[in-house]
């Protein structure tokens, strides 16, 4: 049977379970992918040392941020979609990645707007529409990472996969992302 399409019916409790942990994941991933492709190597002035501080501050703080962006954000959105979904019985993979891919999509429209209306001097729409690609693009996978583990914390109570199935293709997934954004970084 495809696990994927089935209809979760957790209780209330699995949910919540779900919440302590998913909500970690992408924070933690990206400040693991920001750390190990070296993008927080800051380039010093010609004329200066520099400092390597940005390799451990720019993780330190994405970690830092994203966790409280995170939880809040599964916390005032995320739980009452899932709620809403268990209720008409269509709390399933599918439903559960679609609402994470959609609130990236909106996160990215929202700074594309920001973009457009602060930018001094304001910036062409062009720039805006760059703007929300590139958040999206960047946040997307990171969110449906967090979509991904709560989908597998939320299966794991219902159908009993391991734990350890989770955190190993969890584990897999951030090692991924953190080749591709060292590949990209050149």
């Amino acid at each position: 049977m495809n696990h994927a399409c089935s209809t979760l019916h957790p209780e209330s409790k699995s949910l919540w379970f779900a919440y302590l942990i998913a909500p970690s994941v992408a924070p933690l991933v990206f400040a693991i992918a920001v750390f190990v492709s070296g993008l927080t190597w800051l380039q010093p002035p010609e004329n200066s040392t520099g400092t390597p501080i940005g390799i451990i501050l720019v993780p330190v703080l994405s970690l830092t941020v994203g966790m409280v962006a995170s939880y809040l954000v599964a916390g005032l959105i995320g739980m009452p979609i899932a709620f809403h979904l268990r209720n008409r019985n269509s709390l399933n993979f599918y439903t559960i990645h679609g609402a994470a891919f959609g609130w990236s999509v909106v996160l990215g429209c929202m700074v594309g707007v920001m973009v457009f209306v602060f930018g001094s001097p304001r910036p062409p729409i062009s720039a805006a529409i760059l703007s929300a690609l590139a958040v999206i693009g960047v946040l997307s996978p990171f969110i449906l990472l967090s979509a991904t583990t709560f989908w597998w914390m939320v299966k794991r109570n219902v159908h009993h996969v391991s734990l350890r199935t989770a955190f190993v293709a969890t584990t897999l997934i951030a090692i991924v992302l953190g080749m591709l954004a060292a590949f990209f970084r050149g």
